[in-house]
């Protein structure tokens, strides 16, 4: 992602003309629901897969929980252990899976306001991961709460380096991210400017009409970050989550998801 951020300025109006939802009482009713949409994209997921179900499954939370699964051609059994755990299956293939404009097309399909984007290789740590996530985004007031990431306890030498090296680098102390100006963001040594737009979904919780209103820039790769940018610009701040029960585990970049 580039560091001038002109493209993100932007606002999509097309897209948003394109998949307007009709401000219905249907909307409104599932807007005041509690609950949480939890979307994660995969492709063969494997048993780490499974421990990621396990886990949603086990998760104390009041609270509905809806999981849609965005499959890019799985032939491992994924799909049927997603369906297993009542989850609402869409299907592309794989050649049209785009890391933002998948992820932009699969908000329309959550029920509630609150929206986890995850992936298939994370396993949250905690059965108060869902619940200590909902918490910081109601309690902080900012745009989006994203998660630190331990590696799994049988992860390979790279990906342990990977996941470390990324918790690392972005501080294990909670903090309120936010940039004054563009200016001011080119300016910033790299190190610093990756903090200040840190923002990841491999575990993330927003709010839906916040992404509906700005969806993921439609970049190659770090979507994330350089929804975060278009958003700190705008005035928003991100916020980074370290407490231990709102951790996950993370596999690093060595899987079939991330070499879609």
């Amino acid at each position: 992602m580039g560091r001038t951020g002109e493209p993100f300025l932007k606002q999509s109006r097309a897209f948003q003309k394109k998949w307007a939802i009709k401000n219905d009482k249907t909307d409104k009713r599932r807007a005041v629901e509690m609950g949480i949409s939890i979307i994660i994209p995969t492709c063969n997921g494997g048993r780490i897969f499974s421990r990621c179900l396990k886990m949603i499954g086990q998760q104390d939370y009041s609270g509905q929980i809806q999981l849609i699964i965005l499959d890019s051609g799985s032939t491992d059994g994924t799909v049927a252990s997603a369906e297993r755990e009542g989850a609402l299956v869409k299907k592309i293939d794989r050649e049209r899976f785009h890391h933002a404009r998948t992820r932009n097309e699969a908000v329309f399909l959550a029920d509630f306001d609150r929206i986890v984007f995850t992936v298939q290789d994370a396993v949250p740590c905690s059965q108060s991961w869902l619940s200590e996530l909902e918490r910081s985004l109601f309690e902080s007031g900012v745009a989006a709460v994203y998660a630190d990431q331990i590696p799994h306890d049988d992860a390979s030498p790279y990906a342990r380096f990977e996941a470390e090296s990324i918790s690392k680098a972005r501080g294990q102390v909670a903090r309120i991210q936010s940039i004054d100006s563009l200016d001011a963001f080119n300016e910033m040594p790299y190190e610093q400017a990756y903090r200040a737009i840190g923002l990841d979904n491999v575990c993330a919780i927003y709010s839906k009409e916040l992404l509906i209103n700005t969806p993921f820039p439609e970049v190659d790769f770090a979507e994330d970050m350089a929804w975060a940018l278009k958003n700190m610009l705008l005035g928003y701040k991100a916020f980074l989550f370290v407490i231990k029960k709102g951790r996950i585990w993370w596999g690093g970049c060595s899987t079939s998801y991330r070499s879609i």
